[in-house]
């Protein structure tokens, strides 16, 4: 861990036009020392005129070539401020040190006084600027411009429904952000949130499943950055992001990318868990993972979202974070309530259809309620497993302190809890 903050404090210095005047002030005065103590150190034995005009060509070639740099970059940013925005404070201090260098070569020619070692360290010094100035110059093409250009592709995209080429420019977001997240411009990384939130709703259409889908799973790319330091910065935001996500309905959804994203939730969750992240921050996303399975928990994912649900209350006990293990049971209660309550309602319209002699709409029912029925025996079984852990007793404490948990904007009656609760007990014998 030590090793990699060094490295890191490195890499940030290496970025600063300072440091590298510094190591070019250095390497001067080690060459003056040499100069003293044994003699020339350069094969120009007093030829100060053929060093001086090394120096002028030298950097007036590194000049051309920071000139084809922005000509360049200011092409790919297709804006009309990208001059602007590239010939920054920076960049024209930098020019004029070049300027100034390759003139005071020449005007030197002209004279009898000559200061090599000063002339040596500013080109020293001009030779690795390029570094930093490439590297800021990088990061303002990514971000200043990259992430609008990005955001008016993608609209123009969703607007005509190009579903592959809005996926696309979706990921190259997702890249972006990522390099925000690493690099720790996190007011970067919020305008590449705020992009994919303006674009949810418009991606709500069979049109563009790949591009919805993508933005899920850069949501949880970007969570899977997040540290115990980046924590308080990049969680709160991130984190209610994922959830709205996972709450939106879509049509023609890919079951199986679905799955990977709430394997995703999971694998997140357990992270916060082991790792002491804020309780809240847990909670959040134990109602990612409800939010979606309430909606759709009769889909085939639906195993998967309720097994993840026992696997947080049971991790979050095992960490005493009470409050995150109650709203993961409470969550899989409600679940298992919704479940027991349809399933009451599916009899009733069987009998009644069978009455009616309505035989095929009967059978479809049937069809149905064999579906909530292993809901309901999933249920039942992870809240076995639950109570196997922590015992009878804190079990029927846990299941007292779920029926007054406030989780708008859902309103179960204590009576609903009571009825299923019966229903558990008569069911659980058999597990």
């Amino acid at each position: 861990m030590r090793c990699l903050k060094v490295k890191k404090r490195l890499e940030n210095w290496t970025k600063n036009y300072i440091f590298w005047f510094i190591v070019a002030v250095i390497i001067g005065i080690v060459i003056k020392c040499y100069e003293v103590l044994v003699g020339y150190p350069i094969p120009y034995n007093g030829n100060y005129r053929l060093l001086y005009s090394s120096i002028v060509s030298i950097l007036a070639s590194i000049f051309a070539l920071i000139f084809v740099i922005l000509t360049i970059s200011i092409q790919m940013s297709r804006k009309y401020t990208s001059f602007n925005i590239l010939i920054n404070r920076d960049t024209r201090i930098l020019m004029a040190t070049y300027l100034i260098t390759i003139v005071s070569s020449l005007w030197s020619l002209q004279f009898d006084y000559y200061f090599p070692i000063a002339f040596l360290t500013i080109t020293t010094f001009c030779i690795f600027s390029l570094y930093p100035l490439l590297h800021n110059m990088n990061f303002l093409i990514l971000f200043d411009v990259g992430i609008n250009n990005l955001s008016e592709e993608v609209n123009e995209a969703i607007d005509l429904k190009r579903d592959i080429s809005a996926k696309n420019k979706i990921l190259a977001l997702g890249t972006i952000g990522e390099k925000a997240i690493e690099e720790r411009m996190f007011d970067k990384l919020v305008s590449v949130l705020d992009i994919f939130e303006d674009n949810i709703e418009d991606t709500k259409y069979e049109q563009l499943t790949h591009t919805f889908e993508e933005i899920g799973t850069q949501y949880l790319n970007f969570a899977n950055h997040i540290s115990k330091e980046t924590e308080n910065k990049l969680a709160e935001r991130l984190l209610k992001d994922i959830k709205n996500y996972m709450t939106s309905r879509i049509q023609g959804r890919n079951i199986e990318v679905l799955i990977e994203q709430i394997k995703m939730v999971k694998k997140l969750s357990m992270k916060f868990i082991e790792n002491d992240f804020n309780e809240k921050h847990i909670i959040i996303l134990e109602r990612a993972l409800f939010n979606n399975l309430e909606m759709r928990y009769k889909e085939d994912f639906s195993e998967y979202s309720i097994l993840y649900l026992k696997d947080m209350a049971t991790e979050s006990y095992h960490k005493s974070l009470i409050n995150s293990y109650i709203y993961a049971t409470t969550y899989l209660w409600l679940i298992g309530i919704t479940a027991f309550c349809e399933m009451n309602k599916l009899k009733e319209n069987i009998n009644k259809l069978y009455a009616e002699k309505e035989l095929n709409e009967a059978e479809k029912i049937e069809d149905e309620l064999k579906t909530v029925e292993k809901i309901r025996t999933s249920i039942v079984k992870q809240l076995f497993e639950i109570e196997k852990l922590v015992g009878s007793d804190e079990f029927e404490n846990t299941f007292e302190k779920c029926k007054t948990v406030d989780i708008f904007p859902i309103q179960q009656k204590s009576k609903e809890f009571d009825d299923f609760k019966k229903e558990y007990l008569k069911l659980r014998t058999r597990h």
